[in-house]
């Protein structure tokens, strides 16, 4: 089982695409019947490549694949796994698990068969990366999103295009950032819509406590336990 990706979409128009609007693609069919699986499963080639590679890393590690087992019959008991808890349990994984006193993600750089442009981009990752609790501030449909960090206020400007169709200004998103050239894109593990606007003041009045001093791992099993 390998991370979620998000796929690159043709411009299409400022309008946000429901999930039952005609498909982009011309068929006719709604878009949930034609060409959303498909838009949702592959993101740009490069980013794919290097996301792909410490996961099917981290899946031939018998010490990660035995702590997941451990951390998932501990979230979930006697309940079936979800596969949306485990992609996001992976990207934790890499980014804040620690095996003697490393986190995964040096165990991988100092282990792993990778170019030192690749080790460069992954150290950066590493170093620079970003989990929190994100504000949509701007989306502009087809191209990119601007978030603001709960935790410090900070903004964030994204490349993306198939996820600018299903979140709007104003929604709350946990989701882990990673650094690209002098811009970020979304890890693709975890990216929850916590609220939607109209619930946003909310949910920034009742997890201020908690934005900025809970790590991804905290929040997976946080989430998935009480479900």
């Amino acid at each position: 089982m390998t991370l979620e990706f998000k796929r690159h979409l043709p411009i299409i128009s400022d309008k946000k695409l429901g999930r039952n609007q005609r498909c982009h693609c011309g068929s006719g069919k709604k878009y949930k019947h034609c060409c959303l699986s498909k838009d949702e499963s592959e993101r740009p080639t490069e980013q794919k490549e290097l996301v792909g590679k410490i996961v099917k890393w981290m899946y031939d590690q018998k010490f990660v694949v035995d702590l997941m087992e451990n951390i998932l019959n501990n979230i979930f008991h006697d309940r079936m796994f979800e596969k949306e808890a485990i992609n996001a349990l992976i990207e934790a994984l890499i980014f804040e698990g620690l095996h003697k006193n490393k986190r995964m993600i040096d165990h991988f750089i100092l282990k792993a068969n990778l170019t030192e442009n690749e080790k460069a981009v992954y150290r950066r990752w590493r170093d620079e990366s970003v989990f929190s609790f994100f504000e949509v501030l701007e989306v502009k449909y087809g191209k990119s999103i601007k978030f603001r960090d709960l935790a410090n206020n900070q903004e964030y400007f994204v490349y993306e295009r198939s996820g600018t169709y299903q979140i709007d200004p104003g929604d709350i998103i946990a989701q882990r950032l990673l650094p690209r050239d002098d811009t970020w894109m979304i890890a693709g593990g975890l990216g929850m819509v916590m609220s939607d606007k109209e619930h946003g003041n909310i949910f920034k009045k009742e997890f201020s406590r908690v934005i900025g001093n809970m790590s991804e791992h905290m929040f997976v099993e946080a989430h998935y336990s009480r479900r």
